[in-house]
């Protein structure tokens, strides 16, 4: 099967999902997760990324991020794994890799999708069954964005600056259900985009992507064979 190439843009907004193998899970308890997200701090800050939002889970890890170079988040996870992996095979007592594949990303018009997807990241907690309210998962930059307690590490997009003149109106203005992403079309459009890597943005935006890229930005019309299909790398 044809893989696309990952898509970069400077000063864009990447969604990003890396998954561990089938049957095993991210972490064993609390201390691999206090470890991976402070592996994480350390590899954007050396490399150059600007994380958004995350939400670890047992089955993935997702972040929102600007990386200031095309390999930056490669960099980046291959950091992460080369101190992560070794720990955790050590103490769950298996052998391998941790990760299924490489991880996925696509690009993301930040202006009209970054709240709906910073939101549908801090809630897979919530989707998952795994709690109740986003505010009960710790391993997430919900309690930051929500005003229940900061990560000095998580850069705050323009975009969430935009909720207001205060960082008590941003987290109040966060903190409303309305900003979420509550329709189920909203939810598909997210997951299709970072599954495939196909952008998400409107037509102008995928226009002007289109100028600084020869990668396929959407899926080819229905009716085309199979094998001309690419899947992200």
């Amino acid at each position: 099967m044809v893989r696309l190439s990952r898509l970069y843009a400077p000063a864009t907004v990447h969604y990003l999902l890396q998954r561990p193998v089938a049957g095993r899970s991210l972490f064993v308890d609390a201390d691999d997760c206090a470890l991976l997200v402070r592996l994480l701090e350390d590899a954007v800050k050396a490399y150059g990324v600007s994380v958004h939002a995350y939400a670890l889970l047992p089955e993935e890890l997702r972040l929102l991020a600007t990386p200031a170079n095309a390999d930056a988040i490669a960099q980046s996870m291959q950091a992460i794994g080369r101190r992560y992996v070794p720990h955790l095979n050590r103490k769950a007592g298996v052998t391998g890799t941790l990760w299924d594949r490489r991880y996925r990303s696509t690009l993301i018009d930040a202006e009209r999708w970054l709240l709906p997807s910073m939101h549908h990241i801090e809630h897979r907690p919530v989707a998952l069954g795994y709690v109740a309210s986003a505010a009960d998962w710790a391993w997430s930059s919900h309690a930051h964005h929500a005003g229940l307690g900061q990560q000095s590490w998580i850069q705050d997009h323009a975009g969430y600056w935009a909720l207001g003149n205060t960082p008590f109106e941003r987290q109040a203005a966060y903190r409303d259900p309305a900003m979420r992403p509550s329709t189920t079309d909203t939810i598909a459009k997210i997951d299709e985009a970072v599954r495939y890597g196909w952008v998400l943005g409107d037509a102008a935006y995928l226009a002007q992507l289109a100028l600084a890229t020869e990668r396929r930005l959407r899926p080819l019309p229905r009716g085309r064979r199979r094998k001309d299909r690419g899947v992200p790398d």
